[in-house]
């Protein structure tokens, strides 16, 4: 699918793709593997409270190992493909337009080519998705006019300055800038948002933030899951993971009060992506929840009543979880 997006944004030029590329690339890709991308999952849940061998499974059209992870579960066409999102995607970042150079998604990245036989170099100086702002050097072996686009999201409240003179920018455009380019030139970018609820069915809701969806992150213990005929291919097996801490709870939120929840922040590490290693967490009062398990998976909804005190659950990206809880319902008190 993204490499689908990544060949639509080209086409159509149009700026969504980009939005709905990074989604992908920042929630759904990473969470699928484990952090050393060693192991990967056939199929992943939204709501993720175990991953466990059931028969008969939740997956009616996928075996009961498609959710473990391993190097082979299920079928094998994700470890022959798997591996290609993350290089597709830097391939990506930028594209080469009519009057110059487009960049398509962000993420911390170099492009050394030429326009007009001139030696150019464009460097995204970035912790983005963990952080708002986008540092963009242009750099020029000697003084050449292009264009330089740069997407803007959708969710974005932008401001783009070139040495400190502020561009024209909306949200979900294109922002472009025709001149000719001269030494080193920075173009800052800040593309400040603020958290919110997204209403998904059956009354339950997502808290996003820009280009992340976060999660409640559960406690995970790993087991290895031995098969038949793999004596002699060992890493063969797949491995099951069984939740250690809660689950079942609800966000004590409303879209009044999402945008006020602060924003904890850190230097990201060798393993971002990662329980451990998150960069950026946000903390949110919630309510436990009458929610029961079915087939090895949390139940399509929760009973509905909660039980016990308000408390307060930190919640990472969705990308840096292995188990998790991430359509919830919204507490009523």
């Amino acid at each position: 699918m993204m490499y689908s997006i990544e060949w639509l944004t080209l086409l159509t030029g149009e700026a969504r793709w980009g939005d709905m590329l990074e989604e992908l690339t920042f929630n759904a890709l990473p969470a699928t593997f484990s952090p050393d991308m060693n192991y990967h999952q056939y199929v992943q849940q939204v709501n993720q409270v175990s991953c466990i061998a059931h028969d008969p499974p939740v997956f009616l059209t996928n075996g009961p190992e498609a959710n473990l992870f391993g190097v082979e579960p299920n079928f094998g066409c994700c470890t022959a493909n798997m591996h290609q999102g993350w290089p597709k995607f830097a391939q990506s970042l930028f594209a080469k337009g009519e009057g110059g150079i487009i960049i398509v998604a962000y993420a911390p990245a170099r492009l050394d080519t030429t326009w007009k036989e001139v030696d150019i170099s464009i460097d995204i100086d970035t912790h983005y998705p963990f952080e708002d702002e986008i540092r963009v050097l242009v750099s020029v072996e000697r003084p050449v006019e292009f264009e330089l686009s740069l997407r803007i999201p959708e969710w974005a409240d932008p401001s783009v300055e070139i040495g400190g003179a502020p561009i024209a920018s909306r949200a979900g455009q294109y922002v472009s800038m025709t001149r000719t380019w001269n030494g080193d030139e920075i173009v800052a970018v800040n593309l400040k948002c603020a958290p919110i609820l997204t209403n998904r069915p059956n009354g339950l809701a997502v808290l996003k933030r820009g280009p992340l969806v976060f999660s409640i992150p559960v406690g995970e213990e790993w087991s290895k899951q031995s098969k038949a005929g793999t004596e002699e291919a060992p890493w063969l097996n797949n491995h099951e993971i069984r939740p250690t801490t809660p689950w079942n709870y609800a966000l004590c939120l409303s879209d009044e009060t999402v945008g006020t929840l602060p924003l904890r922040t850190g230097s990201p590490g060798d393993v971002p992506f990662s329980p451990k290693g998150a960069p950026v967490s946000i903390d949110v009062p919630v309510k436990r929840v009458e929610w029961s398990m079915e087939r090895g998976s949390a139940a399509p909804l929760p009973a509905g009543k909660t039980v016990g005190a308000r408390s307060t659950v930190r919640m990472i990206p969705y990308g840096c979880t292995n188990l998790r809880m991430t359509e919830i319902p919204l507490c009523a008190d």
